[in-house]
């Protein structure tokens, strides 16, 4: 997937308060991988077992009951949902955009039409990080510094349940993601090592940015202007990450 340039309205859009000389635009995908994640596929085979279960009462003569046209409604709403992501997302995607001194992450979370910005001073970078699974349910949010043990004795048993499911997603996430990524690398004829050089920027307030490359050109140039800023990509490698997510 090539470098892309923002149209003229939505460069406008972005930068209703400040204009600044565009330097480098990222399209992020991480939206459509999360609106496609295993939690799809579970619902997927819930439905056929569902309509399977009626099949099989209408074979053997019983009776349809009200819940069966519930959940037609349902799967509905549900595809509906996933047909607005994609129009929003064709219509405007998310991106992270550099510009001289600040990054700035332009995103909608459920409706293209309720757009956040959030902007990050670059001097304000406190490490980079490369990580694998970059496609994560929030491309910014708050780092949790606590080591497992930590976390154990003083988060109450809700909280480490969440991180629990929340890191087991993160690795099924991974696990499925990776297959459909060195497709897409293959097929836009971009070096497989790109799977390892998705960025984790984490800034000075335990914020953080997670910056998925699919082109050399993105990561060079991204590269570049990191440098330029006395900012240096660490060697250290991460698998999966959870942020929390900045209201």
């Amino acid at each position: 997937m090539q470098r892309e340039q923002l149209g003229v309205s939505e460069e406008v859009t972005v930068f209703k308060s400040c204009m600044m000389e565009i330097k480098l635009s990222i399209k992020n995908y991480a939206y459509l991988f999360n609106l496609f994640s295993p939690l799809i596929l579970i619902f997927f085979f819930i439905v056929l077992y569902i309509i399977g279960k009626y099949i099989v009462i209408l074979s053997m003569g019983g009776e349809v009951k009200y819940t069966f046209y519930a959940s037609i409604v349902a799967v509905m709403f549900f595809f509906s949902h996933i047909y607005d992501g994609l129009k929003g997302f064709r219509k405007a995607p998310p991106r992270f955009i550099f510009t001289e001194d600040k990054i700035i992450y332009d995103y909608f979370k459920d409706r293209h039409k309720f757009r956040r910005k959030v902007e990050k001073n670059i001097n304000d970078i406190k490490s980079i990080k490369t990580i694998l699974n970059s496609e994560t349910p929030h491309q910014f949010g708050k780092l949790n510094h606590k080591s497992l043990i930590k976390r154990f004795f003083t988060d109450d048993i809700g909280d480490n349940f969440l991180y629990f499911v929340v890191y087991l997603f993160g690795f099924l996430s991974l696990i499925l993601n990776l297959p459909i990524k060195v497709v897409i690398l293959l097929k836009n004829n971009e070096p497989l090592y790109l799977l390892r050089k998705n960025l984790l920027i984490e800034f000075n307030d335990d914020t953080a940015m997670i910056i998925n490359i699919y082109s050399k050109k993105d990561y060079e140039e991204t590269s570049r202007i990191l440098n330029e800023n006395s900012n240096e990509i660490q060697t250290d490698l991460i698998l999966n990450i959870y942020l929390k997510e900045e209201k």
